[in-house]
């Protein structure tokens, strides 16, 4: 039996870490398209 104390908590841990996980991707996505573009024309 699972309870729903047991779901809680593991989502409590899981989303975190998924967050954590995907925001670096999310960063490495958007900011070479800034540096590359935006340092470009400021250089």
């Amino acid at each position: 039996m699972v309870n729903d104390q047991m779901i809680h908590l593991l989502f409590d841990i899981i989303i975190p870490i998924l967050v954590v996980i995907r925001i670096p991707f999310l960063y490495i996505d958007l900011f070479p398209r800034q540096i590359g573009e935006s340092g470009k024309k400021q250089l």
